[in-house]
């Protein structure tokens, strides 16, 4: 399963990354982003990733 991961990074308050949100689908991603870019500061960045969360599911690394 993928999920969308939407991140805001405050410039001016040390870089300091917030998740505005995490959803199933791309869409619902992009409004949050979109909605998050409007009340963008000055230098600050926002940000869609995405996470497979099957990948590596219940392997233990050392």
């Amino acid at each position: 399963m993928e999920v969308y991961v939407v991140l805001y990074e405050h410039y001016l308050q040390d870089h300091r990354i917030d998740v505005v949100g995490v959803f199933e689908n791309i869409s619902d991603a992009e409004e949050a982003w979109k909605k998050a870019r409007e009340d963008m500061d000055f230098r600050d960045e926002c940000w869609t990733v995405t996470k497979d969360l099957n990948r590596d599911y219940g392997k233990e690394r050392y």
